[in-house]
């Protein structure tokens, strides 16, 4: 009679073992195995995945880098404020129309002086 009890006991099944989903080792095998709903994973797994994780973030992070340098290199840098000579009103220096002296002039005034040029010109009425 005690032999058949001693016999159930050993018989009853035992729990079964536990695998990481990912390198099917034992939950015998690692450190810890983590549970989730329907899966395992083992430190050694949580470690490769960090480190994946952190060389992706890491090469992000350099090709975010590239791409605002190659930004920063195709915007144009911003111009100098300069004032036009003739009459004082503030302009981008590319926009302004430098003359031999050197003085800069903006296109309305470059306007109003080729307009007065032209008043000047004799026409054939004035030279008779």
């Amino acid at each position: 009679m005690f032999g058949r009890r001693r016999k159930e006991r050993e018989q009853t099944p035992s729990e079964p073992t536990l695998r990481c989903s990912f390198c099917k080792r034992s939950q015998d095998d690692v450190r810890k195995l983590i549970a989730g709903p329907t899966v395992f994973i083992c430190d050694d797994c949580v470690h490769v995945c960090v480190d994946l994780i952190s060389d992706d973030n890491q090469i992000e992070e350099r090709l975010r880098e590239r791409l605002e340098a190659e930004a920063a290199r195709q915007t144009p840098s911003r111009s100098a404020i300069v004032t036009c000579t003739i009459c004082r009103l503030p302009l981008v220096l590319e926009e302004g129309i430098t003359i031999e002296t050197g003085a800069i002039l903006c296109r309305p005034c470059v306007s109003s002086i080729q307009a007065a040029v032209e008043d000047e010109k004799p026409t054939k009425d004035h030279s008779e």
